[in-house]
C-alpha cells in the first residue's frame, strides 16, 4: 500500500476547503458576504458543501500537524479537532452555541500556531510567511469589533484568508520550522594546515 505524504494530505485538504467555500459564494447569492458569516452557509440547500469544507480543512490540518514535527503540533491538532466539531455542530440549529465555541477555538489555535511557528524561537526568513502571520493576528484582533457590525462577514473572510494562505505557504515550503533554524551539521574534516602536517609526518616515518 502506497503511503500518502502528510504534506500532500495537508495541501489537498486546505485547497479542497477553499474550493468549497468559493463555490458556496457562487451558489448562495442570497447571502451577502459583507454581512453574513461563513458558518451561515451550513444552513439551507447547499449546507452539506459547507460541512464538507469543514471536514476537508480538518483533514488538511491533521496532515499539517503530521508534517510539522515541532512543538506547535499540538496547536495544529487542536485546530483540527475544533474544525471537525464545527462541522458536527452547525449554526442555525440548537447546537449553534457549540459551533461558535468550536469555531472560536479553531481560530485562536491557528492564530497562535502562526505566531509561534513564524516568530519563535527566531524570526522566519520567509517574508510572505511573516506578512501573513502578522495579518492573521491583526484581523483576529479586529474580529470582536467587526462581529456586531455590518462588516462582520468581511472581517471573518479576511481573517480566514490570511490563515489559509499562511497554512498553504508553510506547507508549500516543504520543511518543518525547526529545520529552518537548526544549526548546520558539524564539519568533521581537519583544517588544511593540520592535514598537511599529518602528511609530512607520515612521509618522514616512511623514510
Amino acid at each position: 500500500m502506497t503511503r500518502i505524504p502528510a504534506r500532500s494530505v495537508a495541501l489537498a485538504g486546505i485547497v479542497s476547503s477553499i474550493l468549497c467555500v468559493v463555490a458556496l459564494h457562487l451558489l448562495r447569492t442570497d447571502l451577502a458576504p459583507a454581512t453574513h458569516r461563513l458558518s451561515e452557509y451550513a444552513s439551507g440547500e447547499w449546507g452539506w458543501l459547507m460541512t464538507l469544507a469543514f471536514v476537508a480543512l480538518g483533514a488538511g490540518l491533521v496532515g499539517f500537524a503530521a508534517a510539522l514535527r515541532t512543538a506547535t503540533v499540538g496547536l495544529a491538532g487542536l485546530a483540527a479537532a475544533a474544525t471537525y466539531a464545527s462541522a458536527l455542530f452547525r449554526t442555525g440549529t440548537p447546537s449553534e452555541d457549540l459551533h461558535s465555541v468550536a469555531s472560536t477555538v479553531a481560530v485562536l489555535a491557528l492564530v497562535a500556531l502562526a505566531q509561534i511557528h513564524t516568530f519563535v524561537p527566531a524570526g522566519s526568513s520567509d517574508r510572505p510567511t511573516v506578512v501573513l502571520a502578522v495579518a492573521a493576528a491583526s484581523f483576529a484582533a479586529l474580529s470582536p469589533v467587526l462581529h456586531e457590525s455590518g462588516w462582520t462577514g468581511v472581517g471573518q473572510r479576511l481573517l480566514w484568508a490570511a490563515l489559509l494562505a499562511w497554512l498553504l505557504r508553510v506547507t508549500l515550503l516543504g520543511r518543518p520550522r525547526s529545520e529552518d533554524t537548526a544549526d548546520p551539521p558539524p564539519d568533521d574534516r581537519l583544517p588544511a594546515s593540520l592535514t598537511s602536517l599529518q602528511e609530512e609526518k607520515t612521509l618522514r616515518a616512511r623514510t
